[in-house]
């Protein structure tokens, strides 16, 4: 006699288990992390400091890490708009000849795409790293490095929109371009900065400390580190 699922109805075989339910659950997991996905978008418009604050108290690890996801691919694409947007002006100031010796050339738009990808999802981490080493390790202030993964999310999501912005906006005007860019990653600055009151139980006054430090050392893995490694 043919055996169904009580719960959607599937005809089962003998023995079999239908995974209905564990659907169910991955929908429901994808809903509640897109909601929470959308709260924190609006949030960091309507109520910037206050999300913050509740973004890195839940410490949502995998939200946090969506959105560091997204921050990266955004800045893929934007890597790639960039370098086609310059190759087109180097061709029109060069003149014909130029711009018949630069058509010949092909660019790598794919693997550029994904080693842009990897760095930046690598940085975030160093970074995460950096704050944790020198903000807890070494000056003592109490924190986990997830608070400072949902730390560098939450101040990542204006960000990401400056950049997508960025992105659209290069292919009519640069120098427009430019400029959002500027205020998006000032504003990214300053955020992560205002969050790091509320991700280090640490006297204010070592915040600075922490985070120059970081991105000085950050930098310099990035700038010269990394790449020998990627060699």
């Amino acid at each position: 006699m043919a055996k169904f699922c009580t719960n959607c109805g599937k005809k089962l075989k003998d023995g079999e288990v239908c995974n209905c339910k564990k659907v169910e659950i991955s929908t429901k997991d994808f809903n509640s992390y897109m909601t929470s996905l959308l709260n924190v978008l609006k949030g960091m418009f309507v109520k910037p400091i206050d999300t913050l604050k509740s973004f890195i108290a839940d410490s949502n690890f995998v939200l946090a890490l969506i959105i560091l996801l997204i921050a990266a691919l955004s800045t893929s694409a934007m890597t790639l708009v960039l370098i086609k947007q310059l190759y087109g002006q180097i061709g029109l100031l060069g003149g014909g000849m130029m711009g018949l010796a630069l058509s010949s050339v092909e660019i790598p738009y794919v693997k550029i795409f994904f080693i842009t990808l990897f760095v930046s999802i690598v940085v975030y981490f160093i970074l995460a790293g950096m704050l944790y080493l020198v903000g807890s390790s070494i000056l003592k202030g109490e924190t986990t490095f997830k608070k400072i993964i949902t730390l560098l999310a939450s101040s990542s999501v204006v960000n990401i929109v400056g950049i997508i912005l960025t992105t659209l906006i290069m292919l009519v005007s640069f120098k427009i371009a430019i400029v959002i860019f500027m205020i998006s990653s000032l504003l990214y600055m300053f955020y992560l900065y205002q969050g790091m009151k509320f991700t280090f139980k640490i006297d204010e006054n070592k915040l600075a400390y922490i985070l120059t430090s970081a991105l000085v050392i950050t930098d310099i893995i990035v700038i010269f580190v990394l790449p020998k490694l990627m060699n």
